[in-house]
């Protein structure tokens, strides 16, 4: 609860910092200046995601780890961070080729630096992730970001264009690596034979397998969109996507944060665990289902008041992409229960299924533009809500019916949140600002959605619960290596 509180205000300052950020930067640069930086995404991403290799989660899960473990690992993906470096920054010319953006030769070997610097901070990461010490991580991504930030909006200002997003990318990833050695006061040893990382090995390598492929098929829609209609219309495509997905993040990130090695540690009492997960769950669903509800009911204001009137064709797209955002979200928690019970089999098989239909509804939907995959891509995620959950809770001791049974009374108390603050919207008067109109309407949501949720549900139960843990003594835990 406590490394999740302060994770969560961390996610909350850098919310407000992205938020103002975006805010500035939306107007020094143009739809087309992101669209090429998402062009990049594909190949930047993918390599961003095999950089770890999985191996940092090894290290969380882990019961019992040694130096020698540690520091094989440390050197291995050192190594792999290398050779990824070198191998984005030859992969430029083919990307450049591909979208016909001779532009993206250049951006793409500058990001590559990024890699190595990843290499060497991946494992200091996961120590400090490993042994909860959540307040020095907040630290360190809020310092990162604020760095980046004033990078790109100086860049930004001297007419760097879409570099401008290039510099604060790298500046982010150097800062983060200084940080973290500061932080950890591990030093890696000589890598060694028969240290016992095999075992580490191939549970990383079925977590690279499931983030390889759900990369692959979550930016599918940006590489179609790009290459069959072009900078302009990938750019408004991201940008909608992507403020969508921050407010879920928010909530979400805070808790994965703490979640895999809280879970991690009472693998062994399947009791305890089933209580944790579905204490989590129920935050995650109380949060993020309002929160997924109230951006695409304010869309327009929203995105008006946040990007300028040259993003207005966002707001259409937030809501058709609204549905695929808020099942995103309810089931990214699914792994987190896998990789702490250490079913990382299931874990890949299910990333390979759903990314090859998710790949599908992106081809369905390309000839009908960006409102065509929007629309397919979130048509999809709900058909397969149910199925995939049904699969994951197999064997896991949590029946299906007992872990919906978190997701109907936020979602009942959304909807009637969400009719309240639609009639209030209505009945405002059509001169009123769109800040107004964005502030009565999302504070009757709240109020209508919080009495509805506590009161009528009788869920105030679960509030009381959680401050009555944060109240409780601290006590250390066990097991840190």
């Amino acid at each position: 609860m406590r490394g999740g509180s302060v994770t969560a205000v961390a996610q909350i300052a850098k919310f407000g910092l992205r938020f103002g950020s975006t805010a500035v930067l939306a107007r020094l640069l143009t739809p087309e200046d992101y669209g090429l930086i998402a062009m990049t995404a594909l190949v930047i991403g993918f390599v961003g995601v095999i950089n770890d290799a999985g191996l940092s989660s090894s290290v969380i899960q882990r019961r019992v780890l040694s130096h020698a473990q540690v520091s094989t690992i440390f050197w291995i993906n050192v190594l792999l961070g290398l050779v990824l470096a070198v191998a984005v920054a030859a992969s430029g010319k083919w990307v450049a080729w591909f979208f016909g953006e001779p532009r993206l030769v250049g951006v793409v070997m500058a990001m590559s630096v990024s890699f190595v610097f990843s290499g060497l901070s991946v494992q200091h990461t996961a120590l400090l992730r490993r042994n909860m010490r959540f307040r020095v991580l907040a630290v360190i991504e809020i310092v990162s970001l604020v760095v980046g930030i004033l990078v790109a909006v100086v860049m930004a200002l001297f007419g760097s264009r879409y570099w401008s997003l290039v510099g604060m990318t790298v500046a982010s990833s150097l800062t983060n690596l200084v940080c973290v050695w500061v932080a950890c006061s591990w030093r890696p040893g000589l890598p060694r034979r028969g240290a016992g990382v095999r075992s580490m090995l191939k549970f990383g390598a079925d977590i690279l397998v499931f983030n390889s492929v759900n990369f692959f098929s979550r930016n599918g829609d940006n590489l179609l969109i790009g290459w069959y209609w072009g900078a302009g219309s990938l750019g408004l495509y991201d940008k909608a996507y992507s403020l969508l997905l921050m407010p879920v993040q928010q909530i979400n990130a805070p808790i994965a944060a703490v979640a895999v090695p809280a879970l991690a540690r009472c693998q062994s009492k399947l009791d305890e665990l089933k209580q944790y997960y579905l204490s989590m769950y129920r935050v995650i669903a109380s949060l993020s289902i309002p929160v997924i509800f109230a951006v695409a009911l304010f869309a327009p204001e929203i995105v008006l008041l946040w990007l300028g009137p040259k993003w207005a064709e966002c707001a259409e797209l937030f809501q058709l992409l609204a549905p695929a955002a808020l099942i995103g979200a309810l089931l990214n928690p699914s792994g987190w229960l896998l990789i702490a019970l250490g079913k990382t089999k299931r874990y890949r098989n299910l990333g390979i299924a759903g990314s090859i239909l998710v790949v599908v509804s992106f081809v369905l939907g390309l000839p009908y533009g960006t409102h065509g995959v929007a629309l397919a891509y979130s048509i999809q995620s709900v058909v397969l809500f149910v199925p995939i959950w049904g699969v994951v809770l197999r064997g896991t001791g949590i029946e299906l019916r007992v872990f919906l049974a978190n997701i109907w009374h936020p979602v009942a108390s959304s909807v009637v949140a969400a009719l309240s603050a639609g009639a209030t919207k209505v009945l405002l008067p059509a001169a009123m600002s769109d800040l107004l109109v964005a502030v009565l309407g999302g504070t009757v949501f709240g109020l209508v959605y919080a009495i509805v949720l506590l009161v009528f549900f009788e869920e105030i139960g679960l509030l009381n619960k959680i401050v009555r843990e944060l109240r409780a003594p601290t006590k250390k835990p066990k097991g840190q290596g």
